[in-house]
């Protein structure tokens, strides 16, 4: 079969800002206005060898059969105004606060909105409980959409030193989740349906009739020889049951020799199609919190820089419920902190780094409706440095010096995915500059 995507976007945009200083109460007051228009067009086109059967090949097996090659073109346009709003106040000369509220645009991934169409196979006849399968992207998917408020607070109380608190809000919707809709797929045809007055109807009519089970294997054989009478010109007589003798030889040629295409009256097969759509809307908000400081006397030189972050969303997986049920849940989101402690001075430079992260979801779908965590990690990191003339620096750098590992898991801790040993890592340098 053949496949080839292509997806043109074409963006026109225009932004306009306005910029006024102002007091209250004797405080410096800036106030910026920005309004931005976005229009956006999308064509995506997939060339794709169109499938013009399903044929049962044997018991539980089907294959496609492919036609023309041909292209499918799906096209979308959108567009939104985006306003702005930022103020900055001076409440003295150490302390500023700051609030904006915006309204932003993410475009959907690429790999959503390729337009092919997949047509699969059940697991067995449809008559027997099976479900033809499909897939397909949507090229008419909206950009997520969020309306953001963030505020902060910033003291700046000695030279480089700084303290500063921020909170944001954001209210995201049109995340992209996945849908299932029962639709037919390029006209193709149920060959195993087992509805009456089809073939494969008759097939399980025989075997009832003459008091076999309808199994996979029975049904495709008795509906090979009725789909072929001037093979089996005895008709449904001719069929052996496969605990009789001769049954599973007479089985195993029948399904050598023979794939069944489909045949007329089959009804359309109906397809459980998989494709992404706009399901979703989101919140998500947290604190940051910073500090920046450069001490100063006999300890000038050394200095830290720490900063926390503590975000919340309200869509979380729930490992509770079925694996046969899909979920919507955020991914990425965590709680994390990170410390450097440095020293410098015109010959030396020294930094320790040290970093955690908390346990996160990064994947809600990772095989089979398994989720996949990663758990918490740290990492220590340090480099230093030394400058032995002005063209000459040399350079020592280590990075996971605890050699944490990463752990991926599913639903429970001791469902391991994934335990990936890490080691130190030393590294020297030395960097000459010439003049």
């Amino acid at each position: 079969s053949t496949n080839d995507r292509t997806i043109n976007e074409s963006a026109f945009s225009a932004y306009a800002e306005l910029v006024m200083d102002g007091q209250v109460s004797d405080m410096p007051l800036q106030v910026v206005v920005g309004l931005r228009y976005e229009a956006t067009d999308v064509e995506s086109l997939s060339v794709q060898s169109i499938p013009i059967a399903k044929d049962w090949a044997s018991d539980n097996d089907f294959i496609t059969r492919f036609g023309a090659v041909a292209a499918v073109k799906q096209t979308h346009d959108y567009d939104y105004i985006l306003p702005n709003l930022d103020l900055s106040l001076d409440v003295t000369d150490n302390i500023k606060v700051r609030a904006s509220m915006s309204k932003t645009l993410a475009r959907p991934e690429l790999g959503s909105m390729f337009v092919d169409t997949n047509a699969g196979n059940p697991g067995t006849a449809t008559a027997l409980g099976g479900q033809w399968t499909g897939s397909s992207g949507n090229a008419q998917l909206d950009p997520l959409e969020s309306n953001n408020l963030d505020l902060s607070f910033e003291y700046y109380y000695g030279d480089g030193s700084a303290f500063t608190v921020a909170y944001f809000d954001k209210s995201i919707s049109n995340f992209v989740g996945i849908e299932q809709v029962t639709r037919p797929l390029f006209g193709l045809t149920d060959v195993a349906s087992g509805q009456p007055g089809t073939v494969s109807g008759d097939a399980l009519a025989a075997l009832a009739a003459l008091g076999w089970v309808a199994t996979e294997t029975n049904m495709f054989t008795m509906t090979a020889i009725l789909a072929n009478p001037l093979d089996f010109p005895g008709g449904a007589a001719e069929f052996i049951d496969p605990s009789q003798p001769g049954g599973s030889q007479q089985s195993s040629d029948i399904a050598t020799a023979y794939d069944i295409p489909p045949q007329p009256g089959d009804p359309l097969a109906q397809f459980l199609v998989q494709q992404p759509t706009n399901a979703e809307n989101a919140n998500i908000d947290g604190w940051e919190v910073a500090l920046v400081h450069f001490f100063e006397g006999r300890l000038e030189g050394f200095g830290i820089n720490a900063n926390a972050t503590f975000v919340n969303g309200d869509v979380a997986y729930d490992i509770s419920l079925p694996f046969s049920q899909n979920q919507f849940a955020l991914t990425g989101l965590s709680d994390s902190y990170n410390f450097i402690a440095f020293w410098e001075n015109e010959t030396w430079s020294t930094r320790i780094l040290f970093n955690y992260r908390d346990e996160f979801l990064s994947n809600t779908n990772w095989n089979n409706n398994i989720p996949r965590f990663v758990d918490e990690y740290t990492q220590l990191d340090f480099n230093i440095s030394y400058r032995a003339s002005d063209h000459l620096v040399f350079t020592l750098e280590g990075i996971n010096m605890m050699e944490d590992p990463v752990v991926f898991r599913g639903r429970s801790e001791n469902q391991v995915q994934a335990y990936i040993e890490t080691d130190r890592r030393l590294m020297f340098g030395a960097r000459y500059v010439f003049e």
